[in-house]
């Protein structure tokens, strides 16, 4: 679960953009920000993965290791 944002252009729209989760340089989750900018990516596998999305206007891309972050337990799946 997450959220795009510009923190220096707030109004800057961040729907319908791709969002992937990789493996090495392998696909391993994909799905779409909505209109506030949040995606959902449920039942990613366990190990080293990173968070890609293309921003096709600009030519670039946010890459974001997702090492550091930890599994929270679902209380809805228990």
């Amino acid at each position: 679960v997450g959220q795009l944002s510009n923190d220096d252009n707030p109004s800057d729209e961040m729907s319908n953009l791709p969002v992937l989760v990789m493996a090495g340089k392998k696909v391993v989750g994909k799905t779409f920000s909505n209109e506030f900018g949040e995606f959902i990516l449920p039942d990613l596998p366990r190990q080293r993965l990173h968070l890609c999305v293309p921003l096709a206007a600009e030519g670039q891309q946010i890459d974001l290791a997702l090492s550091r972050f930890q599994e929270t337990p679902d209380p809805e799946r228990n």
